[in-house]
């Protein structure tokens, strides 16, 4: 695989060849990409009741902490019987994620029935759940085991590559850095996840330890730090000073502008010009 192929790519290539849905997780078992994007149709039925999917990522969980401990992949069934697989992901010797490949039925002669009956408490519409399961990908155990080999070694070019990476000691500097060079652009979370190779909830939780604020909220210091320069050196109307800064619209701008100083875009300048005249008055 040459260097320059991404993480979707990687995922969406092992999916084709193996039928798994996989996922790139960060270290603190946040969902950073996947191929396909949704989980199955199955899952999506059972996981309808918010406990039932608590109960799932705890499954899942059990699982990150099984690999972590051996550092080896980890396969396992799902408490509703499917087939999954772990495989954890290091950068320079520190655990940086996992690879994780699921959402399967082993072939085995009762597993579509066991499926079933697992899940029939919780899904009421049984000609679906029917459907659900038959639509899910089946494979014999041995074959599932090789799918697993191609997935470890596609962790290890994940890891080799640096792809992904536990946030440096600079992690926060380099998201100020690029949001002061970009502010005036569409910046997401999703964006900076994806450009900075970490989950949303590393990104959050790490730049609100070091910068004591949220992304959010340092976005919209700058842009408006910027607005107020604008505002107070040139006659540019409030519509475009707030597209030249990044705000998805003048309304948005405002309200956000409003709340910080008090004031609206427009009585902030009027007021700024009308200080500005008396003082060149008494100068």
């Amino acid at each position: 695989m040459a260097n320059n192929i991404d993480i979707v790519t990687v995922l969406k290539e092992l999916y084709n060849i193996s039928g798994f849905r996989v996922s790139l997780h960060g270290a603190d078992f946040a969902e950073i990409a996947a191929f396909p994007p949704g989980i199955s149709s199955f899952c999506s039925l059972v996981q309808k009741d918010k406990q039932i999917r608590e109960r799932c990522l705890r499954c899942d969980s059990d699982a990150y902490f099984q690999a972590k401990k051996t550092g080896k992949p980890f396969i396992y069934r799902c408490d509703f019987g499917l087939c999954e697989a772990v495989a954890p992901l290091y950068h320079f010797g520190i655990l940086s994620g996992y690879l994780m490949m699921g959402q399967v039925r082993c072939e085995e002669s009762n597993d579509r029935l066991r499926l079933i009956a697992m899940a029939s408490e919780y899904v009421k519409d049984k000609a679906a759940l029917e459907r659900a399961v038959d639509a899910l990908p089946v494979y014999e155990q041995k074959k599932i085991a090789g799918y697993v080999n191609i997935m470890t070694i596609c962790a290890e070019y994940i890891t080799l590559s640096g792809k992904l990476s536990p946030p440096s000691k600079d992690f926060s500097s380099q998201i100020r850095k690029y949001i002061n060079a970009n502010y005036n652009k569409k910046i997401t979370l999703d964006g900076l996840c994806k450009r900075f190779k970490c989950s949303k909830s590393t990104l959050m939780n790490t730049f609100k330890k070091e910068c004591f604020q949220t992304v959010v909220e340092y976005i919209n210091d700058v842009r408006l730090t910027n607005a107020v320069k604008m505002l107070e050196g040139k006659e540019d109307s409030i519509n475009d000073i707030a597209v030249a800064c990044g705000f998805c619209d003048q309304c948005y701008f405002s309200k956000i502008f409003s709340k910080r100083f008090g004031m609206t875009p427009s009585k902030y300048r009027a007021t700024y010009i009308e200080k500005s005249r008396e003082k060149r008055k008494r100068g």
